[in-house]
């Protein structure tokens, strides 16, 4: 169906191969450029970040990187000579040499479609400040932050187009270009979309669960975006306070999860929240359709468009959400069935959940039409994706 007429070389290049909802992006992107006979390519650079844990190991691999990582990807530019370049996520083996590197290659190669996919602010530098470990590196090494600043200052000489999944973050991208007098990049909204998208409909034919008690749950990696150490610190004491009975599940893991169960143990919260660590994608959304909403608590204006509301949407829960002014909020509004709360707000929360026991009281139907089904499966099915995406290799 999306045959080109010239088959041409994608390399696609990002810190992780595997990862959060970004990568799983990506290798949906992979395949929907695979299956239109582009000649794919890939290039991760940022594998043995994950070795380090020690601040100090990970600040000497970041030295590294700027000296190396530039040429890792220029000698692989030249090697492949490719026409298109797609760019996820680049934070960590990436983020000093790549954009010197594109730069290099394009003045040789002036012809080529620099692509960027950015589901974080990190484009921006808007959250530099808020990330502890690129904060203790910029400290000690002032030098790397300006010239990280000179490379994106040079965007608009190495990239043709950025996409992200949000509104919200168009407009963040777009102020920041146009702060910088970049009036060649284009800035363009891709929807996150969701492979085999008729699974989810399959289990949102019954009735939420009989309540007491709600249950809610919680999904994602446990690291300082999804803050789930924050969040058991902040809904722990709520959960014994409340006159309803409200349980939390907690699917993932991550640097924060040995933190959690320590305080879930310390606290005595085991009767409200049960760690389940890691489990594979389908079961999780099983686990989901078995709830009655998702609540999350990332950090405020971090957030793109996380998977995980659409895929909540999707098996037909409802949300509980904290109001975050980025991704959290437009997806929150855009799919409905959301109870909204204010962070650090014990009794916004506490409201949250009354609101949510009363409507469950009335029913246990779930909460979205199957006209708005069909509205967020059209919004976020692969065939619209994989069109859309590929319109831009042209």
């Amino acid at each position: 169906m999306y045959n080109c007429l010239m088959v041409a070389k994608v390399l696609f290049i990002s810190d992780f191969k595997n990862g959060g909802g970004a990568e799983r992006i990506m290798h949906i992107n992979i395949e929907a450029a695979g299956r239109s006979n582009y000649k794919i390519y890939t290039l991760f650079c940022a594998k043995s970040f994950q070795l380090f844990k020690h601040i100090t190991f990970k600040i000497l691999y970041k030295i590294f990187c700027l000296f190396f990582s530039f040429w890792i990807v220029l000698f692989k530019l030249f090697i492949l000579r490719p026409q298109i370049i797609h760019v996820y996520e680049f934070m960590h083996g990436l983020i000093f040499g790549l954009i010197p590197a594109l730069y290099v290659y394009k003045l040789i190669n002036p012809k080529v479609k620099v692509i960027i996919s950015a589901h974080s602010p990190l484009l921006t530098l808007e959250n530099m400040d808020s990330m502890r470990h690129s904060r203790n590196i910029f400290k000690k090494f002032p030098i790397l932050f300006m010239l990280i600043y000179f490379y994106i200052l040079h965007l608009d000489r190495v990239v043709n187009i950025i996409t992200t999944p949000s509104i919200h973050m168009k407009h963040r991208i777009q102020k920041f270009l146009d702060k910088i007098n970049n009036h060649v990049t284009q800035v363009i909204v891709l929807r996150n979309p969701v492979l085999n998208i008729d699974y989810y409909f399959d289990l949102n034919t019954s009735e939420l669960p009989a309540i007491p008690p709600i249950k809610l749950i919680f999904v994602g990696r446990f690291d300082n975006l999804k803050r789930p150490q924050k969040f058991v610190e902040f809904i722990g004491p709520i959960l014994k306070e409340l006159d309803f009975a409200v349980e939390v599940t907690m699917v993932g893991d991550g640097p924060q999860f040995e933190g959690v169960k320590e305080y879930v143990i310390k606290n005595n919260l085991q009767k409200y929240i049960k760690l389940l660590g890691a489990k594979p994608h389908e079961e999780t959304i099983k686990l989901m359709s078995n709830h009655h909403a998702l609540i999350m608590y990332s950090a405020p204006k971090e957030e793109n468009a996380p998977l995980v509301l659409t895929e909540a949407a999707l098996t037909n829960i409802y949300m509980v959400l904290p109001d975050d002014e980025g991704g959290i909020t437009e997806l929150g509004k855009l799919y409905g069935a959301t109870y909204w709360f204010e962070y650090d707000n014990a009794e916004s929360l506490k409201k949250a959940l009354r609101k949510l026991n009363e409507r469950l009281k009335k029913t246990l139907a779930r909460p979205r039409s199957n006209k708005e089904l069909e509205k967020i499966k059209k919004l976020n099915n692969w065939e619209r994706f994989a069109k859309e995406v590929l319109n831009l290799y042209k």
